[in-house]
């Protein structure tokens, strides 16, 4: 099971020149995670041709948040090492993380092209709708996915983030569900269903309090909003707000 051991904020400048935050989750000490990353620089700059260090070394800058940099040695292996299909999807979730969509699909195109097993092709053809924002089609591709290969919890876990980006909360907690029934203890699929269970709960007190302000202030738009979102941001939404 993940373990936290720490927790960082790190920056993640993304192509708009937008620059966000995320609060970065460590299983590993932060500590432990430097030290590692000074070794393989050294290893790798006494040996530049290596590749399995350098993906070592990509994995490690991923971990401590250094996501541009990771991209750059995810692709240096796959220059070498064009068959490795995880390095490939690896290197297209940072992408998409960084708000690189048009480059995160070049790089699921070329994983599409070292695959031949159905499911994962329609996975990955998934992954390519999902950059381009075309939902619906990326549904109907997990979809196929879980129809063609139903024991790999990875196409199931993209279906249901495929509804949830519909807003289609229950159709994902119906998948989330189903993963639970065959693994009772599966700590993703619990976490994800409580969360999503909290955000449900949540949403429909704001619409509560929305009514309620509205009721109180009809033409004041705008400090309803302030108060919603103030409310939701301090973790104030509690209770059972009733209009």
């Amino acid at each position: 099971m993940f373990c936290t051991t720490a927790t960082t904020l790190v920056p993640i400048q993304q192509s708009t020149g937008v620059e966000l935050t995320a609060n970065l989750a460590f299983e590993q000490s932060p500590k432990r995670l430097h030290t590692r990353l000074k070794t393989l620089q050294k290893y790798i700059l006494k040996y530049p041709t290596g590749w399995k260090k350098r993906l070592e070394l990509a994995d490690v800058l991923y971990a401590l948040g250094h996501w541009s940099q990771a991209a750059e040695e995810y692709q240096r292996v796959l220059d070498r090492q064009p068959h490795l299909l995880n390095v490939w999807l690896q290197l297209g979730q940072i992408l998409r993380l960084l708000d690189q969509s048009q480059d995160a699909t070049a790089v699921y195109q070329s994983a599409l092209e070292q695959v031949s097993d159905a499911a994962t092709r329609h996975h990955i053809q998934g992954l390519i709708y999902d950059c381009n924002e075309h939902h619906i089609a990326a549904r109907m591709a997990y979809q196929q996915a879980v129809d063609t290969e139903a024991d790999n919890d990875a196409h199931w876990f993209a279906l249901a983030q495929a509804h949830l980006r519909e807003d289609d909360f229950e159709a994902a907690i119906a998948v989330y569900d189903h993963i639970l029934e065959q693994q009772p203890d599966n700590a993703i699929a619990l976490s994800h269903k409580a969360d999503l269970f909290w955000a449900m709960t949540c949403l429909r007190r704001l619409h509560s309090i929305g009514r309620k302000s509205s009721a109180i202030a009809p033409h004041h738009a705008p400090g309803i909003k302030r108060l919603l979102d103030h409310r939701c941001r301090n973790g104030l939404v509690q209770g059972d707000e009733k209009p």
